[in-house]
């Protein structure tokens, strides 16, 4: 009987080590330096030694993935997904983008870090494409459904319409809109305005 007892507590203590790595990893990368997100550092930070890091992940690449992932459900990724869901795909147009620029903000120092190491380091530049697919693949597909709807703008093709809200939905957007000093409503309002002017029928 006491053998299944030892296996889940050893379970616990890999769970333990794996979340301290990504703790690690989180950590250096929103202390700002993008040269710190290498594995010896992240290993150094984590108290565990290079090939442990490894043992876990893989690669560096699945590491910074799951560091994504995590920083996801934190973000709530869910009440973007949950807006796009609703039957009016206008109205779901205007969720998601309230939903995005709160998603946003939510991490905002991570996802700006994220972003930044993908412009320099071709494993980020992977999970951010990796990322960016699902993203433009929600968008296409509320599109279609605008379309079906007829609410897409007289003229506009379903490839410029997702053009358009693809750009409107991006971190890139946003943050400049927040680096500029405004809230995140105010950032929220002018991207749905934006959306009735240049998407929307």
């Amino acid at each position: 009987m006491a053998r299944p007892y030892r296996l889940g507590k050893r379970a616990l203590g890999v769970a333990a080590t794996r979340q301290r790595i990504m703790d690690a990893t989180l950590e250096l990368m929103e202390q700002g330096g993008l040269d710190t997100a290498n594995i010896q550092a992240i290993a150094k930070h984590a108290r565990v030694t290079r090939p442990t890091v490894y043992q876990q992940f893989g690669s560096r690449q699945e590491l910074l993935l799951a560091v994504t992932n995590e920083a996801l459900d934190r973000a709530d990724v869910r009440a973007v997904r949950k807006a796009l869901q609703l039957p009016d795909a206008g109205k779901a147009v205007r969720g998601m983008l309230r939903g995005s620029c709160k998603f946003w903000d939510s991490e905002y120092v991570l996802f700006s870090r994220i972003k930044g190491l993908a412009l320099i380091d071709d494993e980020a530049k992977h999970v951010n494409e990796a990322k960016e697919q699902v993203r433009r693949g929600h968008v296409e597909n509320i599109v279609g459904r605008l379309s079906n709807q007829r609410l897409l703008r007289k003229g506009l093709t379903r490839k410029d319409a997702a053009d358009r809200l693809y750009l409107l939905c991006s971190f890139e957007v946003f943050s400049g809109l927040r680096r500029a000093g405004h809230s995140v409503d105010t950032v929220a309002a002018r991207l749905i305005d934006l959306a009735e002017h240049t998407v929307l029928s």
